[in-house]
């Protein structure tokens, strides 16, 4: 009968083990096992590269306008044409998960003025992390409007050591866009 227990104990001993090495091993897991990340509208680390981010799959930075935005008078569009491209870089090397927004719109009579037209597609990227299911949906606003609220996003599968555990993550940024050009992150996760 004693070595029944002895056998008990150590096979619960064995299990605290386990699951402690498993939250080391998935950080990002065990921080945000209590709640889903998808509701957050702020960003979990503000600056990317500061020493408030850790090493996992939330890290980075938040949304950001790429280089390769530009604008333009366009007679075709009643007005300016612009064209910009908002980055979501998230999670740290090889976890990382990258999401591109990309707009094309085009407006009349500065700020408070008209969105005439407007395009608009995400596309994602990452090393170890899979991307899948891209979107890009108007929050607000829109052509006739003066101002317009995109989010795009994609969802990304992260594999991890252990063969049968897969991170899913939703990444998000939601935009504004002015007639005059100007644009403006509102939220992201």
């Amino acid at each position: 009968m004693q070595t029944g227990k002895r056998w008990t104990a150590a096979a619960a001993a064995g299990l605290v083990l386990a699951l402690a090495a498993l939250a080391m091993l998935l950080p990002g897991a065990a921080r945000s096992a209590g709640m889903a990340d998808d509701y957050l509208a702020v960003p979990t680390c503000v600056v990317e590269g500061s020493d408030q981010c850790g090493s996992d799959y939330d890290s980075g930075g938040g949304a950001v306008l790429d280089d390769s935005s530009s604008l333009g008078f366009d007679a075709t569009c009643s007005g300016s044409r612009y064209n910009q491209v908002w980055h979501l870089h998230r999670g740290t090397w090889p976890y990382n998960q990258e999401t591109y927004l990309h707009v094309s719109w085009c407006g009349k009579g500065g700020r408070s003025g008209t969105i005439t037209y407007r395009n608009m597609w995400t596309t994602h990227n990452g090393n170890l992390c899979s991307g899948y299911g891209d979107y890009a949906n108007v929050v607000s606003g829109g052509v006739g409007y003066s101002q317009i609220t995109i989010e795009g996003g994609a969802y990304f599968s992260c594999p991890t050591t252990i063969p049968w555990v897969t991170i899913h993550k939703h990444r998000w940024m939601q935009i504004r866009f002015f007639p005059d050009g100007y644009s403006t992150a509102i939220a992201w996760g």
